[in-house]
Protein backbone atom coordinates (compact mmCIF):
# COMPACT_ATOMS: atom_id res chain seq x y z
CA UNK A 1 0.00 0.00 0.00
CA UNK A 2 1.26 3.43 -0.54
CA UNK A 3 0.96 5.75 2.17
CA UNK A 4 0.34 9.07 -0.11
CA UNK A 5 -0.94 7.63 -3.29
CA UNK A 6 -0.60 9.87 -6.43
CA UNK A 7 -3.89 11.01 -8.13
CA UNK A 8 -4.28 10.57 -11.41
CA UNK A 9 -6.60 12.73 -13.68
CA UNK A 10 -8.35 10.84 -16.01
CA UNK A 11 -7.56 7.50 -14.63
CA UNK A 12 -10.82 5.22 -13.46
CA UNK A 13 -10.02 2.16 -10.95
CA UNK A 14 -11.75 -0.81 -12.93
CA UNK A 15 -11.29 -3.05 -9.44
CA UNK A 16 -14.39 -1.03 -7.96
CA UNK A 17 -16.78 -1.94 -10.41
CA UNK A 18 -18.64 -5.39 -11.15
CA UNK A 19 -17.53 -6.95 -14.04
CA UNK A 20 -19.60 -6.54 -16.97
CA UNK A 21 -21.97 -10.28 -18.22
CA UNK A 22 -21.83 -8.82 -21.85
CA UNK A 23 -20.22 -11.00 -24.74
CA UNK A 24 -18.89 -9.82 -27.62
CA UNK A 25 -19.01 -11.85 -30.81
CA UNK A 26 -21.56 -15.00 -30.53
CA UNK A 27 -24.17 -14.05 -28.12
CA UNK A 28 -26.35 -16.09 -25.96
CA UNK A 29 -30.19 -16.53 -27.06
CA UNK A 30 -32.47 -14.61 -23.98
CA UNK A 31 -33.97 -17.37 -21.98
CA UNK A 32 -37.37 -15.89 -23.11
CA UNK A 33 -36.55 -15.57 -26.41
CA UNK A 34 -35.13 -19.47 -26.60
CA UNK A 35 -38.18 -20.64 -24.43
CA UNK A 36 -40.56 -18.47 -26.91
CA UNK A 37 -39.25 -20.48 -30.13
CA UNK A 38 -39.40 -23.54 -28.72
CA UNK A 39 -35.85 -24.21 -28.46
CA UNK A 40 -34.23 -26.36 -25.72
CA UNK A 41 -31.43 -25.48 -23.90
CA UNK A 42 -27.76 -26.57 -23.82
CA UNK A 43 -26.25 -30.09 -22.66
CA UNK A 44 -22.90 -30.57 -22.72
CA UNK A 45 -23.70 -34.62 -22.48
CA UNK A 46 -25.06 -34.64 -25.37
CA UNK A 47 -24.39 -31.29 -27.54
CA UNK A 48 -20.37 -31.54 -27.67
CA UNK A 49 -20.39 -34.19 -29.95
CA UNK A 50 -22.59 -32.46 -32.69
CA UNK A 51 -22.01 -30.45 -35.68
CA UNK A 52 -21.64 -26.80 -34.95
CA UNK A 53 -21.41 -27.51 -31.04
CA UNK A 54 -19.21 -24.53 -29.95
CA UNK A 55 -21.65 -22.07 -31.87
CA UNK A 56 -24.55 -24.14 -29.91
CA UNK A 57 -22.34 -23.89 -26.30
CA UNK A 58 -22.24 -19.79 -26.48
CA UNK A 59 -25.62 -19.71 -27.53
CA UNK A 60 -26.71 -21.94 -25.25
CA UNK A 61 -29.07 -24.03 -27.38
CA UNK A 62 -29.37 -27.49 -27.70
CA UNK A 63 -28.65 -26.77 -31.74
CA UNK A 64 -26.81 -23.74 -32.99
CA UNK A 65 -29.34 -21.19 -34.57
CA UNK A 66 -28.06 -20.21 -38.17
CA UNK A 67 -29.96 -19.17 -40.85
CA UNK A 68 -30.91 -21.18 -43.62
CA UNK A 69 -27.90 -22.79 -45.28
CA UNK A 70 -27.86 -26.29 -46.06
CA UNK A 71 -29.76 -28.31 -49.30
CA UNK A 72 -31.95 -29.91 -46.36
CA UNK A 73 -33.45 -26.89 -44.76
CA UNK A 74 -34.09 -25.81 -48.29
CA UNK A 75 -36.23 -28.59 -49.16
CA UNK A 76 -37.86 -28.63 -45.66
CA UNK A 77 -39.09 -24.85 -45.97
CA UNK A 78 -40.37 -25.44 -49.43
CA UNK A 79 -42.27 -28.89 -48.01
CA UNK A 80 -43.52 -26.91 -45.11
CA UNK A 81 -44.76 -23.55 -46.90
CA UNK A 82 -46.69 -26.76 -48.98
CA UNK A 83 -48.13 -28.76 -46.46
CA UNK A 84 -47.77 -26.68 -43.17
CA UNK A 85 -50.78 -24.42 -42.34
CA UNK A 86 -48.27 -21.82 -39.93
CA UNK A 87 -46.11 -21.47 -42.93
CA UNK A 88 -48.90 -21.51 -45.54
CA UNK A 89 -52.54 -19.86 -44.20
CA UNK A 90 -55.21 -19.13 -46.50
CA UNK A 91 -54.59 -15.15 -46.20
CA UNK A 92 -52.01 -13.10 -45.59
CA UNK A 93 -48.10 -14.09 -44.46
CA UNK A 94 -47.07 -16.95 -42.30
CA UNK A 95 -48.34 -17.29 -38.48
CA UNK A 96 -44.37 -16.74 -37.45
CA UNK A 97 -45.13 -17.63 -33.88
CA UNK A 98 -46.04 -20.97 -34.53
CA UNK A 99 -43.99 -21.48 -37.66
CA UNK A 100 -40.44 -20.71 -35.49
CA UNK A 101 -41.97 -23.68 -32.83
CA UNK A 102 -42.92 -25.67 -36.04
CA UNK A 103 -39.71 -25.33 -37.11
CA UNK A 104 -37.36 -25.76 -34.24
CA UNK A 105 -39.62 -28.92 -32.93
CA UNK A 106 -38.63 -30.89 -35.91
CA UNK A 107 -35.08 -29.47 -35.73
CA UNK A 108 -35.00 -31.53 -32.72
CA UNK A 109 -35.31 -34.99 -34.08
CA UNK A 110 -33.82 -34.37 -37.86
CA UNK A 111 -30.32 -34.43 -39.21
CA UNK A 112 -29.33 -31.46 -40.92
CA UNK A 113 -31.77 -28.65 -39.39
CA UNK A 114 -30.78 -26.26 -37.13
CA UNK A 115 -32.47 -23.92 -34.84
CA UNK A 116 -33.88 -20.54 -36.18
CA UNK A 117 -34.82 -17.30 -34.94
CA UNK A 118 -38.27 -15.65 -36.24
CA UNK A 119 -35.94 -13.37 -38.36
CA UNK A 120 -34.38 -15.77 -39.82
CA UNK A 121 -37.49 -17.24 -41.31
CA UNK A 122 -38.32 -14.17 -42.43
CA UNK A 123 -35.44 -13.51 -43.94
CA UNK A 124 -35.67 -16.36 -46.23
CA UNK A 125 -38.92 -16.20 -46.81
CA UNK A 126 -38.42 -12.83 -48.81
CA UNK A 127 -36.12 -14.80 -50.69
CA UNK A 128 -38.02 -17.41 -51.36
CA UNK A 129 -40.67 -15.41 -52.86
CA UNK A 130 -38.20 -13.83 -55.02
CA UNK A 131 -37.38 -16.93 -56.28
CA UNK A 132 -41.27 -17.70 -57.33
CA UNK A 133 -41.85 -14.85 -58.90
CA UNK A 134 -39.14 -15.38 -61.45
CA UNK A 135 -40.51 -18.53 -61.70
CA UNK A 136 -44.40 -17.00 -62.07
CA UNK A 137 -42.80 -14.26 -64.59
CA UNK A 138 -40.89 -16.95 -67.22
CA UNK A 139 -44.24 -19.23 -66.76
CA UNK A 140 -46.45 -16.12 -67.58
CA UNK A 141 -44.38 -14.74 -70.36
CA UNK A 142 -43.49 -18.26 -72.02
CA UNK A 143 -45.43 -18.03 -75.49
CA UNK A 144 -44.03 -14.10 -75.75
CA UNK A 145 -40.31 -15.53 -75.58
CA UNK A 146 -41.05 -18.77 -77.88
CA UNK A 147 -40.40 -17.04 -81.05
CA UNK A 148 -37.66 -14.87 -79.54
CA UNK A 149 -36.12 -18.80 -78.68
CA UNK A 150 -36.96 -20.62 -81.95
CA UNK A 151 -35.06 -17.33 -83.63
CA UNK A 152 -31.65 -17.85 -81.04
CA UNK A 153 -31.54 -21.61 -81.18
CA UNK A 154 -32.53 -22.13 -85.32
CA UNK A 155 -31.16 -24.97 -85.80
CA UNK A 156 -30.68 -24.04 -89.89
CA UNK A 157 -27.80 -21.44 -88.30
CA UNK A 158 -25.51 -24.59 -87.55
CA UNK A 159 -25.68 -24.94 -91.67
CA UNK A 160 -23.40 -21.62 -92.30
CA UNK A 161 -20.98 -22.88 -89.67
CA UNK A 162 -17.52 -23.63 -91.42
CA UNK A 163 -17.15 -27.43 -91.34
CA UNK A 164 -14.27 -29.01 -89.82
CA UNK A 165 -11.65 -30.77 -91.21
CA UNK A 166 -11.11 -34.44 -90.48
CA UNK A 167 -7.87 -34.55 -89.62
CA UNK A 168 -5.90 -31.78 -88.25
CA UNK A 169 -4.57 -28.77 -90.68
CA UNK A 170 -0.59 -29.09 -90.81
CA UNK A 171 1.69 -26.03 -91.40
CA UNK A 172 3.26 -25.61 -94.15
CA UNK A 173 7.01 -27.21 -94.05
CA UNK A 174 9.55 -26.23 -96.72
CA UNK A 175 11.54 -28.86 -97.97
CA UNK A 176 13.89 -27.06 -100.69
CA UNK A 177 15.40 -23.78 -101.66
CA UNK A 178 17.71 -23.26 -98.30
CA UNK A 179 20.69 -21.50 -98.41
CA UNK A 180 23.88 -23.43 -98.70
CA UNK A 181 25.20 -24.41 -94.98
CA UNK A 182 28.43 -25.12 -96.39
CA UNK A 183 29.64 -21.50 -96.94
CA UNK A 184 28.42 -20.41 -93.58
CA UNK A 185 30.67 -22.93 -92.04
CA UNK A 186 33.94 -22.62 -93.79
CA UNK A 187 34.18 -18.84 -92.80
CA UNK A 188 33.02 -19.15 -89.62
CA UNK A 189 35.89 -22.10 -89.49
CA UNK A 190 38.27 -19.60 -91.34
CA UNK A 191 37.34 -16.54 -88.96
CA UNK A 192 37.83 -18.74 -85.61
CA UNK A 193 41.60 -17.16 -84.81
CA UNK A 194 40.15 -13.41 -85.81
CA UNK A 195 37.07 -13.90 -83.27
CA UNK A 196 37.22 -12.41 -79.57
CA UNK A 197 36.54 -13.51 -76.32
CA UNK A 198 33.21 -12.76 -76.61
CA UNK A 199 32.52 -14.59 -79.72
CA UNK A 200 33.93 -17.96 -79.00
CA UNK A 201 32.13 -18.40 -75.55
CA UNK A 202 28.68 -17.78 -77.53
CA UNK A 203 30.15 -20.06 -80.02
CA UNK A 204 30.85 -22.37 -77.49
CA UNK A 205 27.71 -22.05 -75.73
CA UNK A 206 25.26 -22.77 -78.64
CA UNK A 207 27.49 -25.85 -80.04
CA UNK A 208 28.33 -26.82 -83.48
CA UNK A 209 24.76 -27.35 -85.26
CA UNK A 210 25.12 -30.72 -87.02
CA UNK A 211 24.56 -30.21 -91.05
CA UNK A 212 23.58 -33.46 -93.28
CA UNK A 213 21.26 -34.22 -95.91
CA UNK A 214 18.07 -34.51 -94.00
CA UNK A 215 18.25 -30.91 -92.32
CA UNK A 216 15.12 -29.44 -91.80
CA UNK A 217 13.84 -25.95 -91.86
CA UNK A 218 14.20 -25.24 -88.30
CA UNK A 219 17.79 -26.27 -87.86
CA UNK A 220 18.51 -24.20 -91.45
CA UNK A 221 17.02 -21.21 -89.37
CA UNK A 222 18.91 -21.72 -86.34
CA UNK A 223 22.20 -22.12 -88.08
CA UNK A 224 21.43 -19.07 -90.05
CA UNK A 225 20.37 -16.97 -86.83
CA UNK A 226 23.67 -17.85 -85.15
CA UNK A 227 25.91 -17.21 -87.64
CA UNK A 228 24.77 -14.19 -87.77
CA UNK A 229 24.85 -13.60 -84.31
CA UNK A 230 28.42 -14.61 -84.29
CA UNK A 231 28.99 -12.31 -87.14
CA UNK A 232 27.72 -9.40 -85.09
CA UNK A 233 29.85 -9.88 -82.06
CA UNK A 234 32.62 -10.71 -84.32
CA UNK A 235 32.06 -6.97 -85.97
CA UNK A 236 31.63 -5.43 -82.33
CA UNK A 237 34.88 -6.70 -80.65
CA UNK A 238 37.21 -3.80 -80.47
CA UNK A 239 41.03 -4.63 -81.56
CA UNK A 240 43.40 -3.96 -79.19
CA UNK A 241 46.33 -1.84 -81.15
CA UNK A 242 49.83 -2.10 -80.16
CA UNK A 243 50.77 1.24 -78.05
CA UNK A 244 54.24 2.81 -79.94
CA UNK A 245 56.82 3.01 -77.97
CA UNK A 246 57.29 6.84 -75.99
CA UNK A 247 59.71 8.97 -77.54
CA UNK A 248 61.17 12.36 -77.07
CA UNK A 249 59.90 15.46 -78.38
CA UNK A 250 63.14 17.27 -79.01
CA UNK A 251 65.27 14.33 -80.12
CA UNK A 252 62.66 11.77 -80.91
CA UNK A 253 64.67 8.96 -79.35
CA UNK A 254 62.65 6.09 -77.55
CA UNK A 255 65.96 5.82 -74.93
CA UNK A 256 66.12 9.42 -74.24
CA UNK A 257 65.87 10.47 -70.30
CA UNK A 258 63.27 13.92 -72.26
CA UNK A 259 60.79 11.31 -73.03
CA UNK A 260 59.11 12.15 -69.22
CA UNK A 261 60.30 15.59 -69.47
CA UNK A 262 61.75 17.48 -71.80
CA UNK A 263 64.54 19.59 -69.38
CA UNK A 264 66.26 16.33 -69.11
CA UNK A 265 67.01 15.95 -72.79
CA UNK A 266 70.69 16.55 -73.56
CA UNK A 267 70.81 15.63 -77.20
CA UNK A 268 70.38 18.52 -80.31
CA UNK A 269 66.79 19.58 -82.04
CA UNK A 270 65.76 16.72 -84.46
CA UNK A 271 64.47 19.29 -86.27
CA UNK A 272 67.13 22.68 -85.88
CA UNK A 273 69.76 21.01 -84.10
CA UNK A 274 70.55 23.16 -81.41
CA UNK A 275 70.76 21.57 -78.03
CA UNK A 276 68.95 24.45 -76.00
CA UNK A 277 65.92 24.06 -78.21
CA UNK A 278 62.86 22.98 -76.07
CA UNK A 279 61.74 20.85 -78.95
CA UNK A 280 58.28 20.48 -80.74
CA UNK A 281 54.88 21.35 -78.92
CA UNK A 282 53.61 18.46 -76.76
CA UNK A 283 49.99 19.10 -78.33
CA UNK A 284 50.83 19.49 -81.84
CA UNK A 285 54.08 16.76 -82.73
CA UNK A 286 53.42 17.34 -86.22
CA UNK A 287 54.86 21.03 -86.59
CA UNK A 288 58.09 21.63 -86.17
CA UNK A 289 59.62 23.60 -83.78
CA UNK A 290 60.01 26.61 -86.06
CA UNK A 291 56.24 26.32 -87.28
CA UNK A 292 55.46 26.40 -83.42
CA UNK A 293 57.52 29.56 -82.53
CA UNK A 294 56.22 31.24 -86.26
CA UNK A 295 52.84 30.03 -84.46
CA UNK A 296 53.62 32.58 -81.33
Amino acid sequence: MFRQPILLNGWVNGNLYVPTNEVIGILPIPSDIREHSAMASYVHATGSKQKYSFIASMQGTRKPVLPVHTTAEEQFFHSLMENDPSFSPRSGEPHWNEAVKVWNSNADIKDGIFYKLIEQLKTYYAKWKARLHIKETLSLTAEQRQSVTHLIHDQRRSLLAPTIAAKPLQLHCVSAGFLSTSNLIDKSSSNTAESSSSAQMFEASIGQPQVGPNIDHRQQIELVARQQVADQLRKRTVVNKQRKNRTCRKCAVSECPGKRRVSDCKNPCRDCGKVECPGRNSHKLHLTCQEVAGER
